[in-house]
């Protein structure tokens, strides 16, 4: 590369001509040419030339010189480069089908290039001159903006007909049928979400107290050890402290049929009060946990770009082991740092973030989960379930995902009242042993099927939740 030009190794019009003649020659070629689209040729006329023929050859007809002459007769570029003869000249020079292939691979990979150089120059560019930006933030920036090039090149048009969409849906579900693609490891909710889906955002939220991270780990655990990737941001809570609540999750044994539930808690495990079975219990779950795909990042402040940033080089890691990336957690939304200076405005600090992670998920082709705190307004109500109005700048979240589940822990406020009678005793302490381990998941919004409300089990002082009515 010299004075801002491309060096000529980048160009190969060759390769490009034979791929159009081998086109021409044979519409069989276009089952061998993966990814390739008009904008991969750096000759925008056989860009043009390119999109036309595979357009008569979908159809059904015949992309030969004659009848690609005629329709593209209105584009003056044609006939500046010879037009008839010109596309006469490249069909009798093609190719077999099987080299006019590996042609086509060859123009992808220049494309891929020119791509990432064009992506590196803009990032020279921003190092030297945006001082306004913060050199980490150009760096995490960098990343995406060369992983979007890579990624470009290397994927199908973006723009979809109609039946490709109705296609790649009829797809997904025959692959996936009853069982999600991603779970929340809740079978009455899985039945009622369908799992989580690819490109979008969940608000999980509720009150401080009523099991946000418990939930949360338990996504991305519940996903990691059916060995997708899963990844799990806690911005809050340190590897110690996230390190307790996985070992005691996955060492818990549920009770049933006359026994009791039995497994470490938090504070027996944090102070080394355990009895040695459950010692092992927890040593067998370190091994478990270790060999699926969860990733843990406790630092605190980060930005959305850093979050990316992230991901994007965890996920390739996966890619190249044949592990596929799914659930990204987050913990929770408050906490992440805005990219942009809002002036101390929390309103558009959150949007910013909302809206952020939101295109996120969609750039990276995977669920995000952001847990969340709900203002004070439920605390002051006598029903204490929680409502889409709870959420702290209810409208832009709303807006932004396309579920929102809210907790609600019915345990959190039991309290004794002043004065009782001894009847009413009976009837309270009835009703506490029956919701004492009660979770409500209620699903207050669900872009893609019905709202309702899931029953689960929960203990949090194991942090553990489990299917309500599940046995061991």
């Amino acid at each position: 590369m010299a004075d801002g030009f491309l060096v000529p190794s980048l160009l190969n019009l060759q390769a490009e001509q034979g791929v159009i003649g081998g086109l021409m020659f044979s519409g069989d070629l276009i089952d061998r040419i993966g990814p390739l689209r008009a904008e991969h040729f750096s000759e925008p006329v056989y860009g043009a030339i390119f999109e036309r023929a595979t357009g008569l050859i979908r159809q059904g007809r015949s992309a030969d010189p004659v009848i690609l002459n005629s329709a593209m007769a209105a584009d003056a570029r044609l006939e500046q480069i010879g037009g008839l003869d010109h596309l006469s000249d490249l069909m009798g020079a093609a190719p077999p089908v099987f080299v006019a292939g590996d042609y086509a691979k060859t123009v992808v990979d220049l494309a891929l290039r020119r791509a990432v150089i064009e992506q590196a120059r803009a990032l020279q560019d921003m190092a030297n001159f945006d001082h306004d930006r913060p050199a980490d933030e150009i760096a995490a920036l960098g990343e995406r903006m060369l992983s979007e090039a890579v990624d470009g090149a290397a994927q199908a048009p973006s723009l979809l007909t109609g039946g490709d969409a109705i296609a790649e849906a009829l797809e997904h579900a025959e692959q996936f049928g009853s069982t999600p693609e991603f779970v929340s490891g809740l079978v009455d909710l899985d039945r009622m979400l369908s799992g989580f889906q690819r490109g979008e955002l969940t608000i999980l939220a509720g009150r401080p107290g009523m099991g946000k991270s418990i939930v949360g780990l338990a996504i991305a655990v519940n996903n990691a050890l059916r060995g997708v990737g899963c990844s799990y941001f806690s911005l809050e809570m340190s590897a110690r402290s996230l390190g307790l609540r996985l070992a005691c999750d996955l060492s818990y044994r549920r009770g049933g049929f006359g026994r009791q539930s039995w497994g470490p808690t938090l504070k027996r495990l944090a102070t080394n009060e355990c009895h040695p079975e459950e010692l092992a219990a927890v040593r067998e779950a370190q091994k478990k946990v270790s060999a699926s795909p969860l990733r843990i990042d406790t630092r605190a402040g980060l930005t959305l770009a850093q979050i990316e940033l992230s991901l994007r080089r965890q996920f390739r890691e996966w890619r190249a082991r044949g592990v596929t990336p799914g659930p990204v957690v987050i913990d929770h939304l408050g906490l992440v740092r805005p990219d942009r200076d809002r002036k101390g405005s929390k309103y558009a600090e959150t949007a910013d973030v909302s809206r952020g992670l939101a295109e996120m998920a969609k750039r990276l082709n995977v669920p995000a989960i952001a847990l969340c705190q709900l203002n004070r307004s439920v605390e002051s109500r006598d029903d204490k379930r929680p409502q889409l109005s709870d959420l702290r700048e209810a409208g832009q979240l709303e807006e932004d995902a396309r579920m929102v589940m809210l907790l609600h822990r019915p345990a959190y406020y039991f309290k004794a009242p002043p004065k009782e009678t001894f009847e009413q005793e009976a009837e309270r302490l009835t009703t506490e042993a029956k919701e004492r381990n009660l979770l409500r998941v209620i699903v207050a919004k669900n872009s893609n099927g019905p709202v309702g409300e899931a029953e689960a089990f929960v203990d949090v002082s194991r942090s553990v939740v489990r299917d309500r009515d599940a046995q061991p």
